[in-house]
């Protein structure tokens, strides 16, 4: 046999972009997102614009702390499908995260403009008021420090 390459009977042979993704959901669920952005990564390197992909990677980044890495992620997913709901949410969510109130309050308008109904509409009006309810950021306030225990 040509095939010298020996893949374990009790994982299946992964090809496609869609098979790297749905492993990668599979240990992102399992919450083993250190893993799951492995398989998201060999999707996202066999189909560039797989904005399931990108945007499952930029959720796992947010849960491990990488928030830089996270915003990459979902903008790399929003080129493919700028209206994807999932990372539209996860961008505005990231964007309030780091304190860049203007460009998340922006981005949240953006997810209501699309999807007024949506999975997150209630959570992103409630976030869109408390950020324009607030004074305009200082020097202070950008410290890039998580506000969250």
């Amino acid at each position: 046999s040509s095939d010298a390459t020996e893949v374990p009977s009790s994982e299946p042979e992964l090809r496609t972009a869609d098979d790297f993704y749905k492993r990668g959901l599979a240990l992102q669920n399992a919450a083993k997102c250190n893993k799951a952005i492995e398989y998201y990564q060999k999707a996202v390197e066999k189909k560039r614009g797989h904005t399931e992909a990108w945007t499952g990677r930029g959720e796992c980044h947010v849960k491990l702390g990488e928030l830089i890495s996270a915003t990459s992620a979902f903008k790399n997913g929003l080129e493919q499908n700028g209206k994807f709901e999932p990372a539209l949410f996860g961008l505005a969510n990231v964007l309030k995260l780091q304190g860049k109130e203007d460009e998340a309050a922006a981005a949240f308008e953006k997810y209501l403009s699309f999807h007024p109904n949506g999975s997150h509409a209630v959570q992103a009006m409630k976030y869109l008021e408390e950020l324009q309810g607030q004074a305009p950021a200082g020097e202070d306030d950008a410290s890039g420090q998580p506000t969250s225990p």
